[in-house]
């Protein structure tokens, strides 16, 4: 997952007024709850159902399952229907691979009798033209007629040689030298003996061969071949089609396995839980058992226990520069949106809402997922925090938001563990490591919706290159790019710099009121003050939705309050 910039105060990332991402000490614990079957079920559920009815935005942002194989009754249901969806896969994979051969082939073929159709068109608008009176009739009418005539010598004319007997164009040059030449200048209405001698310089025996030829080929041009590349193309037209839909419905019955697939996550997967499977006390080669993660998000915006005046009263339309966005970004969000796209937006409680905060978040994204997010994802994600503002205003789920620049985030990591006894006894597990409050502001919350937008693009973009539509060699490069520049800095970084200057944040010299923890003019648009308004109201209010949810797990495992 990315790291955020964390602060005011209690670390360097972000400065008072910047923004606000702060957890306090007594808002984080650990819970270990066991019970019969169906209790931690009950609770992850309960709790993923309860949520939006105080007003929460729930995502799940993390999951993955490691089933034993002793346990074989759940290991065939998750693991092997995992085995069954990359056996379909494959499947699929394969008839994709013979349809889009199958298609190269059709287009080679379409390619070759497209190119006679454009010769027969030709001839027919230079044959509507002549009768016109337009000269440049004549030029198109032979400028196909003399391409046909190529195709009938190579092609067809070169076949009628006889054993012993060379009765072909290209066999008898040897006779009369010039005669390709001479039938090339031949027009439709020379098929006599006479009118070719009486029109050319050639001899009557050659004129008698002329004569015959030219009949051959114009029956075979106007008849025989026009009827079989009319015919051909047809088929070929209505095949080529029908394989491009076949191809499409592939690929649509493949991505809903796809998607599936990469739902079902196996632990060993990623390297880190692998290794801690095998630390760990748990035995997969002796003991039936399961243990299944999923981490939730789940945040909404608060106000403080008093009455307070937020930075805005309703929805206004405001230009994108005004949310924040750089004349580059405008111009990028308008090439990909389109011309139609409007450049207004709806404001939220703080503007510019599009800051450095969030550009620093969003290269974390990207660095941390290995995608290229644009600024139209940025104005997605804001649009988005808009919509959910929208519904929590009206309160359709639950308690209704405030309009206000400040959330309270719960950050709540699951992992539920089945264990088999020998004797036949089923215990379920739920450990909430660690169930975590945060005090947020928008910017921030803008940076989770977009990271929440880049696993949902990267997993686009794996189907998408499974299917073959997009290339990955790009990020390969940008991977292999870096590697060279952190090997040869001086080769391929493009720009030195020396004895760089420090920012403004580094030279920003702190009071000693800072230290405190006191009132400080921030930069920013946020609260500065942390002493008596961050940490005695909206912490403060935190905590108390931090309390709700722990009190909801122990009281679902019947523990004492």
């Amino acid at each position: 997952m990315v790291k955020y910039p964390q602060g005011p105060f209690i670390a360097k990332d972000l400065l008072p007024g910047e923004g606000i991402n702060i957890s306090a000490d007594d808002q984080e614990v650990f819970l270990g709850l066991s019970g019969p079957m169906g209790k931690a079920t009950n609770a992850y559920y309960g709790i993923s159902f309860t949520l939006p009815k105080w007003g929460y935005v729930v995502k799940k942002v993390e999951e993955w399952i490691f089933v034993s194989p002793v346990n074989k009754a759940y290991y065939d249901l998750v693991i092997g229907q995992r085995e069954q969806l990359q056996n379909q896969i494959k499947a699929h994979l394969a008839s994709i691979a013979q349809t889009f051969a199958d298609l190269e082939l059709l287009k080679h073929d379409y390619r070759k009798y497209k190119e006679f159709m454009d010769y027969y068109e030709k001839l027919e608008k230079g044959k509507k033209l002549m009768k016109e009176g337009k000269p440049e009739g004549e030029r198109i009418f032979n400028e196909a007629n003399q391409t046909l005539k190529a195709i009938f010598i190579d092609n067809v004319d070169v076949h009628t040689d006889l054993p012993n007997q060379p009765v072909s164009l290209r066999s008898i040059t040897a006779r009369w030298p010039t005669i390709i030449t001479d039938f090339m200048k031949l027009k439709d209405d020379e098929t006599t003996p006479e009118i070719i001698v009486k029109r050319h310089n050639v001899s009557e025996a050659e004129a008698v061969v002329l004569a015959t030829k030219q009949k051959l080929y114009l029956e075979w041009r106007d008849e025989i071949f026009k009827e079989a590349v009319k015919s051909r193309f047809a088929s070929i037209k209505s095949a080529l089609e029908a394989r491009k839909k076949s191809l499409e419905e592939y690929k649509n019955f493949l991505k809903p396995l796809l998607v599936r697939y990469k739902m079902v996550k196996d632990a060993l997967e990623i390297p880190a839980v692998a290794k801690s499977f095998y630390t760990s006390v748990f035995r997969p080669d002796a003991q039936a058992f399961s243990v299944d993660y999923m981490k939730l998000w789940a945040w909404k915006a608060i106000l403080p226990v008093e009455e307070y005046a937020a930075t805005r009263e309703a929805f206004s339309e405001i230009s994108l520069s005004e949310a924040g966005f750089t004349e580059e970004e405008i111009k990028e969000i308008k090439a990909i949106k389109g011309p139609a796209f409007s450049p207004t937006t709806k404001s939220l409680p703080v503007e510019p809402s599009v800051d450095d905060v969030v550009r620093k978040i969003k290269k974390e994204i990207e660095k941390e997922y290995n995608i290229k997010l644009t600024a139209a994802d940025i104005l997605d994600a804001r649009q988005e925090l808009i919509n959910q503002y929208q519904q929590g205003m009206r309160g359709f789920a639950g308690e209704a938001w405030p309009f206000s620049p400040y959330f309270a985030f719960l950050e709540i990591p699951l992992y539920r563990t089945v264990l088999r006894t020998p004797d036949g006894a089923e215990v379920e597990d739920l450990s909430v490591e660690n169930l975590k409050g945060w005090l947020k502001t928008q910017n921030i919350i803008i940076g989770h919706i977009l990271e929440i937008k880049a696993k949902e693009k990267q997993l686009e973009n794996y189907i998408l290159s499974i299917l073959g539509e997009i290339e990955m060699e790009e990020e390969k490069k940008t991977q292999i790019v870096k590697i060279l520049e952190e090997e040869y800095p001086n080769v391929y970084t493009s720009k030195q710099e020396e004895n760089p200057k420090p920012s403004k944040k580094t030279q920003l010299k702190v009071p000693k009121l800072f230290k405190q923890f006191g009132m400080i003019k921030g930069k920013g648009k946020y609260e500065t003050d942390f002493k008596d308004r961050i940490t005695g109201y909206y912490l403060a209010r935190v905590g108390r939705e931090f309390g709700k949810v722990k009190g909801f797990f122990l009281g679902a495992f019947g523990v004492p309050l």
